[in-house]
């Protein structure tokens, strides 16, 4: 049996659990999802600039071709504990079992460097920087440099990994002007910026969500959020479990999904 249908068998016991035990089972068994390296091992070689970004519910992976930029830059909102840094630490994980790897880089921009410490040493890293710092400043200006400019590159593709957009947002005006950049003409130029927001604090900044082309939703609790938030009360954001699960909507509907689980412990954002 391959990994992805254990993972499928696996994820129908949990809800038979789930639905005879009740809420309490999402505090205390652990989720059905295969590592990282075993689900890449069952998959097999991606196609050439794909990125893996969690497992459906049907043991399918979902990919994004950074090739393509249609889908636009990524926010990833959720309420505390929701398992947003886990997602970006999970995509920076990711970058690191292509074929190729150099084929995708990666930079974060955090409140919390102390987070990243296992993450920084991966061969694809570009640095771990401190959102609030100006060395994060001058890596959003090196990266617009780069993308107005790339040179003989290949077919290099970046991850701006931002773990708490709502800092960059209120930094200066230079810094919020690349960033800007980036959101607008990252994807074209193979620069995909993937932020976090808390999603109590995101009807303040509403505006900024129509800089982001992929919105994927982590545990929103509240019901009446979630739904001021996707403009759906059937998104059942409520539903998904903590730390784990995420959900995208597609035009056939919501897409729920589980991230792979990688070797070190996951934060607690």
């Amino acid at each position: 049996m391959s990994v992805s249908d254990q993972f499928t068998l696996a994820l129908k016991v949990f809800r038979d659990l789930e639905s005879e035990l009740g809420q309490r089972t999402r505090e205390t068994l652990p989720p059905p999802s295969p590592s990282i390296e075993q689900l890449t091992q069952d998959l097999g070689p991606l196609p050439e600039g794909s990125l893996l970004l969690g497992v459906a519910a049907d043991g399918l992976p979902l990919l994004l071709n950074l090739y393509d930029p249609a889908p636009g830059p990524i926010l990833v909102v959720g309420d505390k504990r929701s398992g947003k840094t886990s997602f970006l630490q999970t995509l920076a994980r990711a970058s690191d079992l292509t074929p190729d790897p150099g084929e995708i880089q990666f930079g974060v921009l955090t409140n919390h460097p102390g987070e990243w410490t296992e993450i920084e040493p991966l061969p694809g890293s570009m640095g771990v920087w401190p959102a609030a710092h100006s060395s994060a400043a001058r890596y959003l200006n090196r990266l617009v440099a780069w993308g107005e400019h790339p040179g003989n590159d290949g077919r290099t593709a970046v991850l701006l990994l931002i773990d708490g957009l709502d800092t960059l947002i209120l930094s200066e005006s230079v810094t919020r002007q690349d960033l800007m950049w980036l959101l607008s003409y990252g994807p074209e130029h193979r620069i995909w910026p993937v932020a976090t927001f808390n999603a109590g604090r995101l009807p303040r900044f509403a505006s900024w969500m129509q800089s982001f082309g992929l919105l994927v939703f982590g545990c929103v609790s509240r019901p009446n959020l979630a739904e001021v938030l996707t403009g759906d009360p059937a998104a059942d954001l409520h539903g998904l479990i903590p730390g784990v699960q995420f959900s995208l909507r597609n035009p056939e509907g919501w897409l729920k999904f589980w991230i792979p689980s990688i070797t070190q412990e996951r934060s607690e954002e």
